[in-house]
């Protein structure tokens, strides 16, 4: 049976019901992601760091991403990085984009990529 990263992701972000890091933070966002001539939704809300995601809701956003599922299931498997998907024009983004900003960073990163909470937690534990 094939994965889906996108559906994967979702599901992971689901699972963590509540992220101190997006505390502040309230607001839905739609995900529109396009293929084979449909398009799959998913829509995220956030209220104060408490999370819900549904997948297939035909709801308003505060924040619409637009795209090919293709692009987003190389995001979601840290391949390619969200904002620049946007500035590539792979992705369009509608209404409060500080809200995409702010969930970017549930998205895995690249692999290989430098992480600054993991050297730190590295050089602690060397000291």
């Amino acid at each position: 049976m094939a994965t889906d990263p996108t559906a994967e992701l979702f599901e992971s972000i689901k699972r963590r019901k509540y992220v101190p890091a997006l505390r502040n933070q309230s607001g839905t966002i739609r995900f529109d992601l396009r293929h084979d001539s449909q398009v799959d939704r998913w829509v995220v809300e956030i209220r104060n760091g408490d999370i819900d995601v549904a997948r297939g809701q035909d709801r308003e956003g505060h924040c619409v991403v637009y795209g090919e599922k293709a692009v987003f299931d190389r995001i979601a498997r840290g391949e390619e990085n969200a904002n620049v998907a946007f500035f590539r024009g792979e992705i369009l983004v509608e209404g409060n984009f500080h809200l995409i900003s702010a969930i970017e960073r549930l998205f895995p990163g690249p692999r290989n990529a430098f992480d600054p909470r993991a050297a730190r937690a590295e050089r602690m534990r060397k000291s």
